[in-house]
């Protein structure tokens, strides 16, 4: 327990981490301001009796103030950007190598073929003339003599004529085998002997963790049934093989039936399910195949190009995948129907008849968000809500104070950068992004309350600042971390958000004044 309780805690390490650069660069313009502000003081009191260099020194002094608060706004807003892409590269990141590594582990995506039947009838055919030659060399070399060119002179006895085992003839020549004077072939039988088909695959959605980032696995049943026919007017000798994707980890509970019984001499492989049997002429037999397996980001299903799907269905049944977050793999077809059932059941049906086609039937499974999703799509606003906040912050004071307190801001500034620092760390320690969100607001947003209301006590503007810092907090990253639009509609719905309600605060706090 102890040392869970580490490894969480390291987590947060690497936020506060980057802290530390901000943290000094805030420190040391706020020295510059401490030490600025001392020294201008001082040549002012000095030349006091001069009026004219006293102004030019005030407004130095303002300007190197402006300057500085930009520059510490420019390079923050600069590190958060960096912060950003440093949090898209190290949390949920989907690499290469751990892919591999769930794919060995768990499996891959599933490209699932269609039965092969080949049907073929075993006809006898007379060896040709070549063939004949070829088999009476034996003969000519036992009784024939060779001339002085070499050549070989045979005089063939009369052999006999016989029949092999397997009804072949043959001839017998004294002190050799019989010579077969015929061959089987077996020939291919036209059409295809599939007469329909009717699936029903099911998928369970079954996430995958490796490394900071979430794969999407699944779990498949799958049953395959086809009704075969025979159409030749003959016995004909029919040789079933059903492909299994030789890449995948695991095929579980193997089953093949045929006509409801199982088929005990099928020869099972990584390669496929491969068997044969005497078809009578006519008959009809219906093949079932059934497996459980696992998968990664898709399925699909290949009927086989160019075939005539006379009547096809296949039923698909997706758990934990509603309906409006349905997909599919290039180069397969949308189905037929779509339908929800209970319990989280989304079933999508293809049915076909009398069709040609290159298509397949599959769908692509929804990835799940990667953990820190909010948390990235937040910072990547916080640069342009800092921005906002201290234009806010300025017109604010600058209203009703008629002055801005430079050392206030910079420290506002950091404690903005060290609340998105801290949700980068808290990401892989804490799992939903609210929580996260919660923890780092509540850890920043009371001390800069408390630092603003000291600088300005019992007045306005300190109720103001605070407030002000403490609603943008709120608002840029929970409406950035939850938009789906673009950076333009989401800073547009930011802004609006955040300028309306400091609008009419002003607005009223200058009513009162006037009272």
């Amino acid at each position: 327990m102890f040392r869970e309780m580490l490894g969480n805690l390291s987590g947060v390490l690497p936020g506060l981490g980057r802290l530390g650069g901000v943290i000094v660069l805030v420190l040391l313009a706020a020295s510059v301001v401490i030490l600025l502000n001392a020294w201008i003081r001082e040549r002012c009191r000095s030349w006091g009796g001069q009026g004219g260099w006293r102004i030019v020194f005030s407004m130095l002094f303002t300007l190197l103030n402006v300057l500085l608060v930009l520059f510490v706004v420019m390079a923050v807003a600069a590190r958060l950007t960096t912060l950003a892409q440093e949090f898209s590269a190290n949390h949920g990141r989907v690499s290469e190598t751990n892919r591999t590594s769930v794919e060995r582990i768990w499996g891959r995506p599933r490209v699932q073929d269609a039965l092969s039947v080949n049907l073929t009838v075993e006809r006898v055919h007379d060896l040709t003339p070549a063939e004949l030659i070829q088999s009476l060399q034996r003969v000519a070399q036992l009784y024939g003599t060779r001339t002085e060119s070499g050549a070989v002179q045979a005089s063939l006895p009369k052999g006999e004529e016989i029949l092999t085992s397997d009804g072949l003839k043959a001839v017998k020549y004294p002190g050799i085998t019989p010579i077969v004077m015929q061959r089987r072939v077996a020939e291919p039988v036209p059409g295809d002997p599939i007469l329909s088909e009717k699936h029903a695959v099911s998928l369970k959605m079954n996430y995958r963790r490796k490394g900071t980032a979430d794969y999407t696995g699944f779990e498949e049943s799958a049953r395959f049934a086809y009704e075969v026919t025979n159409r030749a007017e003959m016995d004909v000798r029919a040789a079933y093989w059903f492909p299994l994707q030789q890449d995948e980890l695991l095929y579980d509970g193997i089953q093949v039936t045929v006509d409801g019984m199982p088929v005990t001499d099928a020869e099972i492989s990584l390669e496929g399910l491969r068997w044969t049997e005497r078809l009578p002429a006519g008959a009809k037999r219906t093949i079932e195949v059934a497996y459980h397996t696992r998968g990664l980001d898709f399925y699909r299903y290949r009927p086989g190009e160019g075939r005539d799907l006379r009547s096809f269905s296949m039923i698909l049944s997706l758990a934990g995948v509603p309906k409006e977050r349905l997909n599919y793999p290039e180069g397969c077809m949308s189905p037929t129907r779509i339908q929800e059932r209970a319990a989280g059941i989304t079933e999508l049906e293809w049915t076909l008849a009398d069709a040609v086609t290159s298509g397949a039937m599959g769908v692509a499974l929804p990835a799940r968000a990667q953990p820190g999703a909010g948390v990235f799509r937040a910072i990547r606003g916080a640069p342009w809500s800092l921005g906002l906040l201290i234009a806010l912050l300025v017109a604010g004071l600058l209203l009703l104070t008629g002055g801005v307190e430079v050392l206030p801001m910079l420290m506002t500034v950091g404690c903005w950068y060290a609340l998105y620092a801290l949700m980068a760390g808290l990401a892989d320690v804490v799992a939903l992004f609210p929580l996260q969100f919660l923890l780092s607001w509540l850890a920043v947003v009371p001390p800069v309350w408390l630092m603003w209301r000291r600088v300005h006590p019992g007045l306005a503007a300190g109720r103001f600042a605070a407030a002000c810092f403490a609603a943008m907090a709120f608002i840029s990253p929970l409406t950035w971390a939850w938009s789906r639009d673009s950076q333009t509609v989401t800073n547009l719905v930011v802004g609006i958000a955040a300028v309306i309600p400091v609008l009419i605060y002003l607005s009223v706090m200058k009513r009162r004044a006037h009272r």
